[in-house]
C-alpha cells in the first residue's frame, strides 16, 4: 500500500496550478503542493495492496491491513494526526469495498482516501509551518519529477494527478509511486508537518499577488500551444508528449521556487484554498 500513498502529493500539486492559468492566480500554489501531498499518498497505498496478492486471496483481512500500514509508517502516522478517524474510515470503507465489488474496488477507495488525506495535512499544516519546509516539500516534488523525465508517465502522474485526474488511472499513480525516489517525498511530507507551529504564518499579500502576476505573464509569454493544452486537461499519446507535459509543469514549479517572492506565493495558494 506504501505505492498508493505515495501517489497523493502529486495531486496536492496539480490543483493550484490550474487556478493560475484560468487566471485565479491567487489559488495556484495549492495545486501544486496539495496535489502533490495527495499523490504521493495513494501510491504507498496501492502497492502494499498489490504487492500482497489482493486478487488472488478472497480472504484476505484487509482491515488489519491498513491497521498495520498506519502502525508501520511515519508517513502516515505524522498526518493521520490532522484527522484522528482517517484510519478508521479508510478500513471501513475498505472491507465493505472489498466484500462488495472486490480487490479492485477496494485498492480505489484506499487509493481516494489517502489522496484526501495527503491534501488535508498540506492545507492544514502548510500555512502552520515555515518557509524553508513548504519550499522544501516543492523543491523535492520538483527534483522527485526531474528525476523521472526519462520515465514520463511516471512522472505525468505525479504532476498532473491535481491538473489532469482523468488522465490518470490508480494503477498509473500506483505505478509511479514505486518510484525508490519517492522515499525523499515522504520525508519531505513528515518535515513539513513536523515544522508547523500552533499558529498560522502571515504572509505579504501583495508581494503574492506581484509574484503570481509575473508567473501567469511568464507562462502566457513564454509557453506556446502544444504545452499550453497540457493544462487544459489535454492527455498525451505518447512517451514523448507525456515528457514534454512533465517539462512544461516542471518548468512552472521551478519559476515559481526561484521567484523572490517563493513563499509568499504558496501561503497565498493555501490561504485561498
Amino acid at each position: 500500500m506504501d505505492s498508493i500513498v505515495l501517489a497523493g502529493l502529486g495531486g496536492v500539486v496539480g490543483a493550484v496550478l490550474g487556478y493560475v492559468l484560468g487566471g485565479l492566480g491567487r489559488r495556484w500554489t495549492i495545486v501544486i503542493v496539495t496535489a502533490a501531498a495527495g499523490a504521493l499518498l495513494a501510491p504507498v497505498f496501492g502497492t502494499q495492496v498489490s504487492e500482497t496478492g489482493i486478487t488472488t486471496q478472497p480472504q484476505r483481512d484487509i482491515g488489519a491491513e491498513v491497521d498495520a500500514m498506519f502502525a508501520e509508517n511515519e508517513m502516515l502516522l505524522a498526518l493521520a494526526t490532522v484527522d484522528p478517524d482517517a484510519q478508521q474510515r479508510m478500513r471501513e470503507r475498505a472491507i465493505s469495498a472489498f466484500e462488495t465489488d472486490g480487490a479492485a474496488r477496494a485498492e480505489q477507495v484506499i487509493y481516494e482516501e489517502a489522496f484526501v488525506l495527503g491534501q488535508t495535512a498540506v492545507l492544514v499544516y502548510g500555512p502552520r509551518a515555515t518557509d524553508a519546509a513548504l519550499l522544501n516539500l516543492q523543491r523535492t516534488l520538483l527534483d522527485v519529477a526531474r528525476g523521472l523525465i526519462t520515465e514520463p508517465e511516471h512522472c505525468y502522474a505525479l504532476l498532473y494527478s491535481g491538473v489532469a485526474p482523468q488522465n490518470i488511472s490508480t494503477q498509473q499513480a500506483m505505478a509511479a509511486g514505486r518510484h525508490p525516489s519517492y522515499a525523499r517525498m515522504q520525508e519531505a511530507l513528515v518535515a513539513l508537518v513536523m515544522a508547523a507551529g500552533p499558529d498560522v504564518v502571515e504572509h505579504d499579500r501583495d508581494r503574492a499577488t506581484l509574484g503570481i502576476g509575473e508567473m501567469q505573464g511568464y507562462v502566457f509569454n513564454t509557453y506556446d500551444e502544444d504545452r499550453l493544452r497540457y493544462f487544459s486537461g489535454y492527455q498525451p499519446q505518447n512517451d514523448a508528449e507525456y515528457a514534454q507535459a512533465c517539462d512544461a509543469m516542471a518548468d512552472l514549479l521551478e519559476y515559481q521556487l526561484n521567484h523572490e517572492y517563493a513563499a509568499d506565493m504558496v501561503r497565498a495558494g493555501l490561504s485561498a484554498g
